[in-house]
């Protein structure tokens, strides 16, 4: 919801909190985003993924989403494959952090908050830190999983094809490989037994 913002670019959006109305331009965001080329658009959409997924592993997130968004536009550039963009976008972004706030990339509202500059920029650091030690030992799966999943833990399972939780969820939304074991328990397909069935009610009323 927002209001029109008489000859100047953009929306008034509500601020709850602060009880009064700040200006934002969401489409001009959304064009930046989308925008040719689309070598460029696909590598910086998958990476700003990968980003907002480590952001979220645990606790509070330190950026909010558009803080992340912001920062990709600011620093991926064409001709950088994933890998590289991602570690750019979280060393760079760092340093940019460590120095000011990042600025709205459409030029219209105040430069987007976060709750404590330093910790977030220490916080990606790391991350590219990691990511790096990482590809560094790109010839060994296990101990490059086993550094992955630092930073991506619900995604990648330290053993190729073990299980995570973002795939337990996946099969449970899905149900299409849940099945009951002859012990009575609920396994989604993968070895990954749940919960007894008596849990659920008397099997003998089941299907």
């Amino acid at each position: 919801m927002g209001l029109e913002r008489r000859n100047k670019p953009g929306l008034w959006i509500p601020n709850t909190e602060a009880e009064r109305w700040d200006p934002s331009h969401p489409e001009k965001h959304t064009q930046l985003l989308t925008a040719d080329p689309k070598d460029l658009r696909v590598v910086r959409a998958r990476v700003i993924r990968l980003a907002k997924a480590e952001n979220k592993r645990a606790g509070t997130p330190p950026l909010c989403s558009f803080n992340l968004e912001a920062l990709g536009l600011m620093f991926v550039e064409r001709g950088m494959d994933e890998p590289l963009a991602l570690q750019t976008l979280w060393a760079r972004g760092a340093d940019d952090l460590e120095r000011r706030l990042t600025p709205d990339p459409a030029g219209v509202s105040p430069p987007i908050k976060v709750t404590d500059r330093q910790t977030a920029a220490d916080r990606l650091r790391m991350a590219a830190r990691i990511l790096a030690m990482a590809l560094a030992v790109d010839d060994d799966e296990r101990l490059a999983r086993k550094r992955l999943a630092r930073l991506w833990p619900d995604f990648i399972a330290v053993e190729s094809g073990g299980t995570t939780k973002a795939r337990t969820a996946a099969r449970l939304r899905s149900r299409s490989e849940m099945s009951i074991t002859p012990a009575g328990m609920l396994s989604t397909g993968a070895g990954q037994q749940l919960k007894s069935v008596r849990s659920f009610g008397d099997p003998r009323l089941a299907g």
